[in-house]
């Protein structure tokens, strides 16, 4: 009797884990993953798209060091995933 006792506690926490680990996977699913970065990407992209129409209105796509700053922020943010490749724009 005292091993039914002992059973019982134990099923209920497998049991409130698996429930947990189906939930956190039901919430967390790939597919939120992946719309969770396509918003984040879309902001980096804004962000960056802004930053060109700044350089542009204050007439500084000819400056070297401005040129060099933006195209390494550009490549870091490519490497890390967050901007995709797509066609350079002209300055």
């Amino acid at each position: 009797m005292s091993e039914d006792k002992d059973k019982k506690p134990d099923d209920f926490i497998k049991k409130l884990s698996q429930g947990f680990e189906e939930l956190f996977n039901n919430i967390f699913s790939e597919e939120t993953v992946e719309k969770i970065s396509e918003f984040t990407s879309d902001g980096v992209k804004n962000i960056v798209e802004f930053g060109d129409q700044l350089i542009e209105t204050l007439k500084l796509q000819d400056n070297e060091l401005v040129k060099k700053s933006s195209d390494g922020i550009k490549d870091l943010l490519k490497q890390a995933g967050l901007l995709k490749d797509e066609e350079e724009d002209d300055f």
